[in-house]
């Protein structure tokens, strides 16, 4: 396994929640006007 600094795995998993809620939102709208 290749190991990474904590800064960049914090990093990374921060882009991944903001994605996750990005799609959450276009999911909800998307419920919402059907």
């Amino acid at each position: 396994m290749v190991e990474y600094p904590e800064k960049e795995n914090q990093e990374n998993t921060l882009e991944e929640v903001f994605i996750l809620n990005k799609l959450l939102m276009i999911i909800m709208i998307i419920n919402a006007s059907n």
